[in-house]
């Protein structure tokens, strides 16, 4: 009863970590990593600040209203050298004298300047844009060198662990043989050496996959792990073949194939 319970909890462990498995797919790295790359949030504010320039240039279609307004001193006013009768008053000018004028504006035609200003606005957003753009897809490029590493990584790590598996059937056949006095005690030796080294191939190998996770994870803005990775299709315009990228996209794709070819085949009985 108490070795039915061990079983049972293994086993439930084991569909635990199964079910954690989140598939990760190229496409999905490229959208996080679209949405999660720092310059997505310049490329926002650029277009604020655009909307805010092409606003203040359609002002200037408005009529305009400037109000100005003037203040001089006299340090000397005009006065009659003789005095005026009674019944007559005249007061000298007063030696501080203000002005204050209100001028209204109209822009009626200045050859489409104001058009022409917006359009060097918005065309100069959208060369930023696409220097951004730009930017992304180079994040784009090292995502595919990762993506595929890994990969590539899990295929190996796969044929690593079948043919540690294999030597160690082949070394239980030998030890039975050294108990029935057919072979030698050192007999086994070289298939322990063989499987101690596939072993630490493998440990090595599990590390440096770990740490290309852990690269994608800092491209796409996102920590990934225990997940599994999907070999992605290929679907790709005429005019996209002629890019280089696109001639390592397929021969990368090509190599996985061969792989996992290779690996089914050594499955075989």
């Amino acid at each position: 009863m108490k070795t039915r319970f061990i079983l049972i909890t293994v086993w439930m462990g084991i569909s635990f970590s199964l079910q954690a498995q989140e598939i990760v797919s190229l496409e999905q790295c490229y959208n996080l990593a679209e949405k999660n790359h720092p310059l997505q949030v310049k490329k926002g504010l650029l277009t604020q600040q655009t909307d805010f320039e092409l606003g203040v240039l359609e002002k200037q279609k408005l009529p305009q209203l400037q109000l100005d307004a003037q203040v001089t001193y006299q340090s000397d006013v005009v006065s009659l050298p003789f005095d005026l009768p009674p019944n007559m008053d005249m007061s000298p000018p007063n030696q501080e004298q203000w002005k204050t004028t209100l001028t209204a504006s109209q822009l009626v035609y200045n050859g489409g300047l104001v058009r022409l200003q917006q359009d060097i606005k918005k065309t100069e957003l959208k060369v930023k844009k696409q220097e951004i753009a730009v930017s992304v897809n180079q994040i784009k490029t090292q995502i595919n060198q990762v993506y595929f590493s890994v990969l590539l990584l899990n295929q190996t790590q796969e044929m690593l662990q079948n043919t540690i598996a294999q030597l160690q059937k082949k070394q239980v056949e030998v030890e039975k043989l050294i108990v029935n006095g057919v072979a030698s005690a050192s007999a086994g030796d070289p298939l322990q050496i063989k499987i101690l080294e596939l072993q630490q191939k493998r440990i090595a190998l599990i590390a440096n996959k770990n740490q290309l996770v852990e690269k994608l994870g800092v491209l796409i803005g996102k920590k990934i792990s225990n997940n599994q990775f999907v070999l992605p299709e290929i679907f790709i315009s005429a005019t996209a073949k002629e890019r280089p990228e696109y001639k390592l996209f397929t021969l990368q794709k090509n190599s996985i194939d061969q792989n996992d070819k290779l690996l089914q085949k050594k499955n075989y009985p």
